[in-house]
């Protein structure tokens, strides 16, 4: 299967879920109510637009200080950039790459990912995706880091991305705990993050923290060629992480 099929696939799929009646959900995945009446006065506030580029300061700060201790490594808020998801954060950062590096949109990149054996439904989007977007891939037996999902490179510029749940990145190993490493995650969405309830499914929350010399590059392509993730969701993630302030 081909990059193009395997998106083409994936666009199909999500199709066919908006045609699918609604489903209300679970009691067990309720918002929990101090997120809830904090969203209501936001948006009674009027909160109910976009944000600028990278996203809501006081988040972009959260992130960036939650990243710094547990990699071990200094992340100022101007490196984090907020998504809709974590895939939205690799695209922004393989452009971001793309520009950084000088070249022009012809020029080839190169993306190591790891071997078949270990890949699953978000390797092989990052796969894809790396294929769209002009990268040769690389298979290779992976260093024993789960986080890992490749390194990517174009011209002289590149970097190493790992994907991590939530803002917990302690488990990832010190080789990789260094300035030029690439986070991206999620913060919403789901039971598997620690801290943040389930019930906030509606409101999908992903982050990447680049280095300094990609930050500026990432801002633009996905101001460009994606759309800001919603007020109403950045706020509804604040307060869900008791971010001090965020009510």
């Amino acid at each position: 299967m081909t990059g193009h099929d395997f998106m083409a696939r994936l666009i199909a799929e999500r199709a066919r879920e908006l045609d699918a009646p609604s489903v209300a959900p679970a009691a067990t995945l309720a918002t929990p109510a101090r997120v809830v009446e904090g969203l209501r006065r936001a948006l009674l506030d009027g909160e109910t637009h976009y944000t600028d580029r990278p996203g809501m300061a006081p988040l972009r700060e959260h992130i960036a200080a939650s990243l710094s201790q547990t990699l071990g490594t200094a992340r100022g808020k101007d490196t984090v950039i907020v998504t809709n998801s974590d895939t939205e954060a690799l695209f922004a950062c393989l452009l971001g790459l793309r520009a950084a590096s000088g070249g022009d949109n012809l020029t080839r990149g190169e993306a190591v990912l790891p071997s078949a054996g270990v890949v699953d439904d978000a390797r092989a989007r990052d796969g894809a995706l790396a294929r769209l977007l002009g990268f040769d891939t690389r298979l290779v037996d992976p260093p024993f880091e789960p986080a890992w999902v490749g390194r990517f490179e174009v011209g002289t510029e590149r970097c190493d991305v790992l994907r991590v749940s939530g803002l917990d990145a302690t488990s990832i190993r010190s080789q990789f705990k260094e300035a030029e490493s690439v986070v991206v995650g999620t913060l919403a969405g789901g039971p598997r993050v620690e801290g943040v309830s389930d019930g906030l499914s509606a409101f999908p929350v992903g982050f990447a923290c680049v280095t300094p010399g990609l930050a500026k590059h990432a801002r633009t392509w996905k101001q460009a060629l994606s759309i800001c993730t919603a007020a109403p969701s950045q706020r509804a993630t604040l307060l869900a992480l008791n971010v001090e302030g965020a009510s």
